[in-house]
């Protein structure tokens, strides 16, 4: 509610700032999932939002933020909207493309001595979206990245992070 907030004063004086909240909003609206995990959706689901003109809308306006704001946004802008597209990606089923883009928001993350409040979601949430798409090539890789989620959601208390992670230590049944 807050993020929402900051993004609508923010996007009165920025138009890149503007682009990202419409973005956020349609994919809000109409890439939503009913459940907690990709592997959880039907193939019709799927379709429903891959096929969606407010989804394309939404992955135009994230793309023309990147490549209009790369030199005057601020990294933290940047890996937000990066998150975000490859969060809308993989919603799509488009999963080579949102992994690529979940990899570049950790590996910028990391760069970071003193990691920001914006890195650190960034990095809570692409840790745990890679984790679910990495579980059945790797269990012991994402259950190390579901573990850093975790930890990042703990001591940050981000209420959803930690709630996304007790899911996926029921439905991948891990400890």
């Amino acid at each position: 509610m807050i993020r929402r907030l900051i993004e609508i004063i923010f996007s009165i004086t920025n138009p890149l700032a503007k682009k990202q909240a419409e973005a956020i909003k349609l994919q809000d609206t109409y890439g939503s999932w009913p459940v907690y995990f990709y592997h959880q959706l039907s193939e019709n689901q799927i379709n429903r939002v891959k096929n969606n003109k407010f989804i394309k809308k939404a992955e135009n306006l994230y793309r023309e933020v990147l490549e209009e704001g790369e030199d005057s946004l601020s990294p933290g802008a940047i890996i937000t909207t990066k998150h975000q597209l490859a969060l809308l990606l993989h919603r799509q089923g488009r999963i080579d493309e949102a992994t690529d883009l979940y990899n570049e928001v950790i590996k910028t993350c990391r760069l970071y001595t003193m990691p920001t409040e914006t890195c650190d979601w960034a990095l809570c949430f692409a840790l745990f979206r890679l984790a679910e798409l990495t579980f059945e090539s790797d269990r012991n890789k994402a259950i190390k990245m579901f573990a850093e989620s975790s930890e990042i959601s703990n001591r940050r208390k981000y209420v959803e992070g930690i709630s996304l992670n007790k899911e996926a230590k029921n439905y991948f049944q891990f400890n």
